[in-house]
Formats: structure tokens, sequence, C-alpha cells
């Protein structure tokens, strides 16, 4: 590890702690200690927790790599020290208590899916309860609000399930079904850019897909109300809707966990060229943090199921030369019964 940053680490903590004591909203709250944790997309850090100052009992994780990088850029560490405190002090007001954590009965109504790139989080997946399809993971989160709509969320672990004594499968289930009750958005990119001419906001095109502009080429889909608004996609209902909507199979760019890009299939001569822009897009214009992945995907209306794009055409591909060779053996037979 590196020492500079250990140096500034151990200092840093030093003097997060006496500033937690002065402040009003926390002092005497609990103390701050430096644990290491599993993050999505950036493997093991460091982070700061602060135990026993809010109701529930859980704390928000703040990485220290990251306020070190902030550091070296110049940020003031009492400005560094300031966000931390805030954020904590944010997070008082989660009003399930822990408690109620170790009830699975009243965690339920909490759970979500959450999905994030298979590349990466190898070894994070094996410790959470999730599967893998494709190139994504599908894995179980509790999702909280404070009273000002903030999200606080606890990625569900299989010691989380195991604690719960209850089967992986059926925590998955459970999420699963309560995803399916948020409500989602599809708009067009034009609208979300702002540069549709009568300055509307958005068309709900679920309710109205009557209302679809015909001229459009992309449109961005997301779930509201949550923190990784991408992982609709794990929502076959919703995936088959937009076909519907569509009235043809469409291209997914999964660039950010935040929301997905779709594109009708109609709308696309060379489909190979949609790898390069999600892999600029993602070089260029979404952190770290929320990629969720580089390559793109294909939904198949007829099998109602996303796949790897490279994928589906290669089986295309395949299907296409059995179906040649059936012809050509077919011809063949044909001839020679003619010859005879």
């Amino acid at each position: 590890m590196n020492r500079d940053y250990e140096q500034w680490r151990d200092q840093f903590v030093d003097r997060l702690q006496v500033r937690i004591g002065s402040d009003e909203k926390l002092k005497g709250r609990g103390n701050i200690s430096v644990e290491t944790f599993s993050h999505i997309n950036r493997g093991s850090h460091e982070g700061v927790i602060m135990l026993g100052h809010t109701q529930s009992g859980i704390s928000p994780v703040i990485y220290l790599d990251r306020l070190y990088e902030s550091h070296l850029k110049g940020v003031p560490d009492e400005i560094l020290m300031r966000g931390v405190v805030e954020q904590f002090a944010a997070h008082q007001n989660i009003t399930v208590r822990v408690g109620a954590l170790q009830d699975y009965e009243k965690m339920r109504d909490h759970l979500r899916i959450r999905v994030s790139g298979l590349e990466g989080n190898r070894n994070w997946a094996k410790e959470m309860v999730c599967v893998a399809e494709g190139d994504f993971i599908y894995s179980c989160y509790l999702s909280f609000r404070n009273s000002d709509g903030d999200h606080m969320t606890l990625n569900i672990s299989k010691s989380h399930a195991d604690e719960w004594k209850v089967p992986y499968e059926q925590v998955m289930s459970d999420a699963r079904k309560h995803s399916r009750e948020m409500n989602v958005e599809l708009r067009s990119v034009t609208e979300v850019l702002g540069f549709t001419k009568d300055d509307r906001i958005t068309e709900e095109y679920f309710s109205h897909p009557e209302n679809l502009p015909e001229d459009e080429v992309m449109f961005i889909l997301q779930e509201l109300g949550s923190p990784v608004g991408a992982s609709v996609i794990a929502r076959d209902d919703v995936m088959q809707r937009v076909g519907e909507i569509f009235h043809d199979d469409y291209y997914v760019l999964p660039s950010s966990t935040m929301e997905v890009m779709l594109i009708p299939a109609r709308k696309v001569d060379e489909p190979e060229k949609l790898h390069e822009m999600v892999k600029e897009i993602n070089e260029t214009m979404v952190a770290p943090e929320q990629r969720l992945s580089d390559h793109v995907q294909f939904y198949d209306r007829a099998r109602g199921r996303m796949m790897n794009l490279k994928e589906y055409q290669r089986q295309k591909q395949e299907l296409a030369w059995a179906l040649n060779g059936k012809v050509m053996n077919r011809n063949r037979g044909v001839r020679e019964d003619y010859e005879r």
C-alpha cells in the first residue's frame, strides 16, 4: 500500500473523528472506523463507516481512495471532511432499525434487483445472492429512503441470506417481484436533451405507444426511483413491452448503470458500429463505478430474450448455414431423382 496514502489516511481519520465530535448533528453518536469493502466495478477498497449514528444501525461507506484522489488534486482536506460529515448526517433518519434488518419478513418489501457487468465483478459476485445471465450479474439489494428522498442501499450477501435462513432462490424471487412493482420510463433522446419543438418533458409511450415518433432513432429506458435505473433490463415484462411498442426487435446499449439506450432494429444499417459507440461512451462519458458493460445486446422478440449482439449474430449465421445446407441437400436429392 502507498506509504503516502497510509500517512494521509491516518491523519485524515483522526481529524475527521475530532470534527464529528464537535458537530451538532453527530456529536456523541458514535465513532468512525476504517474497514475494507468490496465495491462493484472497483474491487476491494478501504472505506470509512460510522455505526451507531443512525436509528437503523447501518452506515454509508465513504471510500477513502476517492477522497485521497481529490486530496492529490488539491481539494483541501477541510472540504473533504465537511462532505463526509454531511453524508453521515444525511443518513441519520433512515427509518429501518437494525433489529428489522435481521427479520426477513420486514425486509422482503425492500428487496430489489441490481444489474452489474459480469466483467470485473466475478469475485464480488461469489459473495452475493445473485445469478449471472449473459454479460450481466443480477444481484439482490435492500433499498431505503430517508425523509429527503435520498437512497441508501445494502447489497445482500450470501451470509445475509444465511442469517435469515432463507434460500438464495427465494431471496432472488422476492427481489424480482418487488422490482417489477417499480415504475419505468421510456423517452426519446431528443426529449431528454430538450430538443422537442413543443418543449414537452416526456411522452408516456408505455400508456400511449401511438405517440412514439417514427423519426426518432434512439430511446432511453430506466427504472424510476432507483439508484441503478439500468436494472430495468432484468425485467422480462418491460423488455417484452418495449418490443411491442417498437413493433420490432431492438439493440440495447448498456453503457451506464443509470439507464440504457435502445435503438429499434430497423433503424440500424451497420450494427457493428454500435460496439465502437458504446466503448467510446464508456471511456469518455461514464465514471468507472457507473459503467455497466461494453457489450451491445440484442433483444429478440420472437424468443423473448436479450443476448450479446455478437453471440446473436453468430447464432443467426450458423442457422443460415444450416438452412442453406438443407436446401443444397434437398436440391441434390431432386437432381439425383431426375437423373435416375
